[in-house]
């Protein structure tokens, strides 16, 4: 038997309520008026990632309340999207993959996206980081998998530099 604690809210079920979108609502209720139509959101020790289908991400750090707006990339083709987020475990490192698999890195003490130098063999599905190696400095090695079946085995520096990118499988 788990000890894990189960939480159940029927009335809220039953009144119509959602808990999630509640939660999210409330959370992030000072920022929501700017960020537009939410495509995607990542959560890591109360830092909020959330993407928009304005080509912008909002950085919203919960513990200060203190919320960015970062454009993606200045050049675009109007059909391009963001097509996926993910955030390491240390919440220092956001990767974020574009509908024209391209592949944006973001350092939290950054302000812009820097490219990712590599064309990715299809779209972004997937990251698998290594929670005991990351580091405020440094990705260390992590994978990368796309819509193609391809993973990348890649290690990104919080200046951006790629110190490595090569195909695994």
């Amino acid at each position: 038997a788990s000890t894990r604690p189960h939480l159940s809210f029927p009335l809220l079920g039953l009144l119509g309520i959602d808990l999630m979108s509640l939660l999210v609502q409330q959370l992030l209720d000072p920022c929501l008026e700017s960020i537009g139509r939410i495509t995607d959101l990542v959560v890591c020790r109360n830092i909020f990632i959330i993407s928009n289908d304005n080509f912008c991400i909002t950085r919203w750090d919960a513990a200060n309340g203190l919320s960015e707006k970062i454009e993606v990339a200045r050049k675009r083709s109007s059909n391009d999207t963001i097509h996926r987020i993910f955030m390491d475990p240390t919440g220092n490192h956001v990767l974020i993959g574009l509908s024209n698999e391209e592949v944006y890195y973001l350092h939290s003490s950054s302000h812009r996206p820097k490219k990712i130098s590599q064309k990715l063999s299809g779209l972004c599905e997937s990251v698998s980081f290594m929670a005991s190696k990351c580091t405020t400095q440094t990705t260390k090695p992590f994978l990368v998998g796309t819509s193609e079946g391809v993973i990348y085995e890649l290690e990104i520096e919080s200046s951006g530099r790629e110190k490595m990118c090569q195909i695994v499988y």
